[in-house]
């Protein structure tokens, strides 16, 4: 992500990082997670969640000092067509269906179409 920053700022291209919901500081209670600049990789557990508030935290730096012209893109849980590996999300979502999943959380989580996802990155030049 390093050199493909350093190439964009090298050539004056607009760059679009695909980061993760995961990046971001999890809030308390039902609190609505807003537009993030503040990217800190110890507010997040996992190593997945780390190195995308890394990536974020790196890419807002060159934003304010006016070197890179980038968006970040947080998607929450991705879901499509052709997702064949038996990934926890898909695992989650089959034991959902098939009402066996062994246990019930009081949480919030959004997922969303990897195409509809797709379809949004235009927008964002």
């Amino acid at each position: 992500m390093i050199n493909v920053a350093r190439a964009c700022e090298k050539i004056g291209a607009h760059m679009i990082e695909v980061s993760s919901v995961h990046a971001t500081k999890p809030l308390p209670g039902q609190a609505l997670i807003k537009e993030n600049t503040n990217f800190n990789p110890n507010d997040v557990v996992g190593e997945y969640a780390k190195t995308k508030a890394i990536a974020a935290r790196f890419i807002v730096h060159e934003c304010k000092m006016k070197r890179l012209d980038a968006v970040i893109v947080q998607p929450s849980g991705l879901v499509g067509p052709n997702d064949h590996n038996d990934t926890h999300l898909t695992q989650f979502l089959a034991e959902v269906c098939n009402q066996t999943l062994p246990a019930n959380v009081d949480a919030g989580y959004n997922f969303v179409d990897v195409g509809d996802v797709a379809q949004g990155h235009p927008q964002c030049l």
